[in-house]
């Protein structure tokens, strides 16, 4: 289970030759709305992105990543990506790292029940390279266009280190659209099968009990305070995070990438000798 927040991303210089609408600029890749969209208005060419995090990298505040997400997007099944990093933007010519032909979709079948998709890719070593490259390929995308809804770039925190976290996950709730009429008959009120997964909460609490080997201690406790505490202390209560239940999972990746914001989070609290709990709530934004 990977949780991951976008300051890198969200940081870095983006810019794409590719033509956008005006009104749907690159600049919504970085903000948290995924209803707000960046509309590559010319999808018969390959859409290419650039991310520069020259200077993040420099201010020391990121070093390294190992996830890449373009999360919301309108992708078809047979759209393709490809992933190239390199020390600088006049690196990108020769990268020293090229990932071709990655599937849009996390999942081999979607449709119809989810009208956007996450495409994604975790990387199980991380990376040091500051300037990314996505080239995407949709050119038999029947719409002419591409939405993206959010980019999220960063270094994933393994949640299951570094013991045991218990996850409690609800179920959607989909919210009643229903209308009365005085005569007391009800109207039904959808508005698409999407937008019935609106409330989608998600409950985990980490739990990571210390073991007595001083220096395994430290270890533990250092993982704690640098991996939740660090999410918590960068998002705050109202910011959006990204969670993967399972990044190796190519069947039921959708109902396992779950985007929303921070809700209720409480303080990390000492609750037993050598055990840790921090408690969050992330409500699905969808």
């Amino acid at each position: 289970m990977l949780i991951l927040e976008p300051g890198l991303s969200d940081t870095a210089i983006i810019t794409s030759s590719a033509t956008v609408a005006g009104s749907m600029p690159l600049s919504t890749l970085q903000t948290s709305q995924p209803t707000d969209r960046t509309r590559f208005t010319d999808a018969s060419s390959l859409i290419a992105i650039t991310i520069d995090a020259t200077a993040v990298f420099a201010a020391g505040l990121y070093t390294s990543w190992n996830y890449v997400a373009w999360l919301f997007n309108s992708t078809i099944a047979t759209d393709t990506w490809k992933l190239e990093a390199a020390g600088t933007v006049a690196g990108l010519s020769s990268p020293t790292l090229t990932m071709s032909s990655l599937s849009a979709w996390p999942s081999p079948t979607l449709k119809p029940y989810y009208s956007r998709v996450h495409s994604r890719l975790y990387l199980p070593v991380s990376r040091t390279e500051p300037v990314l490259r996505l080239t995407i390929d949709a050119t038999a995308n029947p719409a002419g266009y591409l939405d993206i809804g959010r980019l999220y770039i960063g270094l994933a925190i393994d949640l299951k280190t570094p013991e045991r976290y218990p996850i409690s996950i609800p179920l959607p709730s989909e919210l009643e659209r229903v209308v009365r009429s005085e005569g007391g008959q009800d109207y039904p009120r959808v508005a698409g099968l999407d937008e019935s997964l609106q409330n989608y909460p998600v409950i985990f609490a980490g739990n990571p009990r210390l073991p007595t080997n001083a220096a395994r201690q430290a270890k533990a406790a250092l993982d704690f305070y640098s991996s939740i505490v660090r999410i918590i202390r960068l998002r705050g209560s109202s910011r959006d995070v990204l969670i993967d239940l399972d990044p190796t999972d190519a069947t039921w990746a959708m109902e396992k990438i779950i985007y929303g914001r921070l809700v209720g989070v409480s303080q990390p609290q000492l609750i037993g000798p050598g055990v840790y709990q921090v408690v969050v709530n992330v409500k699905g934004m969808r």
